[in-house]
């Protein structure tokens, strides 16, 4: 008997895997005997299986509400979670300021939404801005 089967979502808990703590789902199950990345597993933001072990995974929880994803996106942190980024934005200030609320997005949902160095390059991208317009006086 597997230890996942088709459909079920998936935590990746191998902490040297660049797909460390993200959710996907089983998308295939190798049937030869011994194969060591058996799991084949789909995230949402691509369409490319990747494989892994029986102990790179554990069976995800399933949210106990259906994610928001207009008023509390989980790539943002989720409506229970204290340190939501929308939240931390307003607690620091950070909503009166699109260059700085725009490093924080991005720097918080790296790699939970799509490739977290894009989201890096995004949120250097904000900070390069915002540093230009101070050096400018502005």
């Amino acid at each position: 008997m597997s230890k996942f089967k088709i459909g079920d979502p998936v935590r990746v808990i191998e902490q040297t895997s660049s797909y460390f703590d993200r959710v996907g789902h089983v998308r295939e199950i190798s049937s030869i005997r011994g194969y060591k990345l058996p799991f084949g597993v789909i995230f949402d933001t691509s369409d490319t299986v990747i494989h892994f072990g029986t102990q790179e995974l554990i069976l995800a929880e399933h949210p106990t509400v259906a994610d928001d994803p207009v008023n509390h996106p989980a790539h943002y942190g989720g409506a229970d979670d204290p340190y939501e980024v929308i939240k931390v934005a307003e607690a620091w200030g950070f909503d009166k300021d699109a260059y700085l609320f725009n490093v924080l997005k991005y720097i918080a949902r790296a790699g939970k939404k799509g490739a977290t160095l894009q989201d890096h390059k995004k949120a250097h991208f904000y900070l390069g801005r915002k540093i230009q317009r101070l050096e400018a006086g502005e």
